[in-house]
């Protein structure tokens, strides 16, 4: 006698998507780290300058007006400057150091970009904008009476930028009043607390968005997809 046996097989449909959404949430995970280290790397990033970089802005009363930039910019390049005061100020660098994502755990997706701690400059060299920068004064040169400027002291303009080969002197060995020069160091009027000082010149424009992001995902794409294997495991 032959026997025959029906089986009945039942799919948990709700196990299986269940397994589905977490293999999903690690194959986004992984898929952030890529883009995101892909998205540090699209900088051009430089260390700020022992010297500052000197300039002739313009004149001010008849004495020419310089410029001390300790970060200069490069034409045509978006800059991410390295934290000069090393790795325990991470939380006030800049935007290489304050990219995150996050995976959505709803929609199954993943978004990439600036922190909240990122300051205005981060949002602005990612998104772009408008900018203005203000030449504010740190001191004239050369230097009288005893509050004297450290910074203006240690780093001293060039001669030829003072006016008639540099300060000259009066008969009596004082520095004449002609050659004193205003000097200034460029910052983000908006953003910088204002002191009782004066500003020397403006400067403002727009500036396009850089994309990091998206040149980090562009340049990544193609491994994205192999995150999804072997993702997904029973029973």
């Amino acid at each position: 006698m032959q026997v025959r046996a029906k089986v009945k097989g039942k799919i948990n449909v709700r196990h299986i998507k269940k397994r589905t959404k977490e293999g999903t949430q690690k194959a986004l995970h992984g898929a952030g780290v890529i883009v995101q280290r892909s998205a540090r790397k699209q900088f051009s990033h430089r260390n700020v300058k022992s010297k500052p970089q000197w300039s002739k802005v313009g004149t001010k009363d008849g004495r020419p007006v310089l410029a001390m930039d300790f970060r200069p910019p490069i034409a045509g390049k978006i800059t991410s400057w390295k934290n000069p005061r090393g790795r325990g100020a991470t939380r006030t660098g800049f935007l290489r150091t304050l990219i995150n994502f996050e995976v959505d755990r709803r929609r199954d997706s993943v978004a990439i970009g600036p922190t909240n701690e990122a300051v205005w400059l981060n949002k602005l060299q990612e998104f772009g904008g408008s900018g203005q920068r203000v030449l504010r004064l740190i001191g004239r040169y050369p230097q009288r009476g005893k509050n004297k400027n450290a910074l203006l002291e240690k780093h001293q303009p060039p001669a030829a930028m003072l006016g008639g080969g540099g300060p000259r002197r009066d008969k009596r060995g004082r520095f004449a009043r002609r050659g004193r020069a205003y000097v200034g160091i460029w910052i983000d009027p908006v953003h910088t607390r204002r002191r009782p000082t004066v500003d020397l010149a403006k400067s403002s424009g727009r500036v396009p968005p850089a994309r990091f992001m998206a040149k980090g995902l562009a340049a990544k794409r193609d491994r994205l997809a192999a995150e999804w294997g072997n993702k997904i495991s029973g029973p």
